[in-house]
């Protein structure tokens, strides 16, 4: 596509032939449709905030198709969503079987919302006769957090390693005082933080420390840190890669600085790492809540030190531990595991335990757990 005379580019989006509307390209999401149903010329789609240039008010998400991911077609001639900015996500949901999407809203402060679309074209939710079903707040500050908090960027994917789990890296915002206790307006630092959910409505913060914190002073990334959507599996799937701009500049940089410099960076992350059960050098251990067993093998994401170590124990529901799984039976695991099979006594079939309640009792000495599954 052309640019200023020339076709030198790989721009994409043709906004400035698209009617009366000021595009805000910068803000935008690009996801591939999983929705069985969708024409193969609507696989792509693109939600891009613009206003209508005579009634900026109006503004919100319009959505685009692709069969290619390079050429685009209006879908709707008015947006889906209010106006609003910093990254909205909005994908297929194979498990409600809709369009879930998340975006930043004010409640007083910044905070995330969600709501459902049956049709993404229309934004309509067809549930017992609704229309646009009123989107709810499903993230935001609680009591624990200081009153200068909030968060936005919501970010939400679903991890597709693990059944119905959804992650989120949201942005949280520490507010500088306001004018004339403070220089600016709206100004302060960013960095990333962490929570999960299994519906995608209730979410939890399972460490509340940073998931990617900022930069040493006078470096880049040591003011504002805002991830990316998509996890992306390195070659040899040991790792995930996560893009995320850093700034070395506060959040009211055009004011303060008149300038904004930033870098697209990336993080590297082992697979399932996002958090982990740690045991310190002199061990600990814990039990997991009832689970029912489906497969053949106890699988474990675990890295020791050369001195540590773990072990794991099968009780029954009863919190009984089962002949020839208990924790003594189990070999120890030592040694940094992506992905290792626990064996008891050099056992590592389980299939007897198939559709029974268990429980796991976990017995580690200076290690970390990242994951634990049941696989066949």
């Amino acid at each position: 596509m052309s640019y200023k005379g020339s076709k030198d580019s790989n721009i994409v989006f043709p906004g400035e032939d698209i009617g009366e509307l000021e595009w805000f390209n910068g803000e935008s999401y690009v996801f591939k449709d999983h929705n069985p149903n969708v024409p193969e010329d609507e696989r792509y789609k693109l939600i891009i905030r613009g206003r209508p240039i005579r009634k900026p008010e109006t503004g919100g998400w319009w959505v685009f198709a692709s069969r290619d991911g390079i050429k685009w077609k209006p879908l709707v001639n008015r947006p889906i969503i209010h106006d609003n900015d910093t990254q909205d996500v909005i994908f297929w949901d194979d498990r409600i079987r809709r369009y879930v999407a998340y975006f930043r809203i004010w409640a007083p402060m910044r905070k995330v919302g969600r709501i459902e679309f049956d049709d993404i074209k229309t934004g309509e939710f067809k549930a017992e006769g609704k229309r646009s079903k009123k989107y709810e707040v499903v993230f935001g500050s609680d009591e624990r957090d200081p009153s200068n908090v909030d968060f936005y960027n919501p970010v939400v994917v679903k991890y597709e390693d693990a059944e119905d789990v959804y992650l989120m890296f949201p942005s949280a915002y520490y507010h500088y005082p306001e004018p004339p206790e403070g220089d600016y307006p709206n100004d302060g630092v960013l960095d990333i933080r962490f929570a999960v959910s299994r519906d995608g409505i209730k979410w939890t913060r399972l460490d509340r420390g940073p998931y990617i914190g900022l930069n040493p002073e006078g470096t880049w990334g040591s003011k504002q840190l805002y991830i990316g959507v998509g996890l992306v599996k390195s070659p040899n799937e040991h790792e995930i890669w996560m893009y995320y701009a850093a700034y070395d500049v506060t959040h009211q940089w055009p004011l303060k600085y008149g300038r904004l410099e930033g870098v697209i960076t990336r993080a590297r992350i082992r697979l399932d790492g996002f958090v982990a059960v740690q045991s310190d050098y002199t061990g600990g251990e814990f039990m997991t809540p009832p689970l029912r067993f489906e497969g053949r093998h106890l699988h474990l994401n675990v890295d020791t030190s050369a001195i540590g170590e773990i072990k794991v124990g099968i009780l029954n529901e009863r919190g009984t531990p089962i002949k020839g799984y208990s924790v003594n039976d189990c070999d120890k695991i030592n040694g940094n595991y992506i992905d290792v099979v626990v064996s008891w006594r050099g056992k590592k079939d389980l299939s007897v335990l198939t559709g029974k309640i268990v429980r796991l009792h976990f017995v580690m000495r200076d290690a970390k757990l990242y994951s634990f599954q049941f696989k066949w």
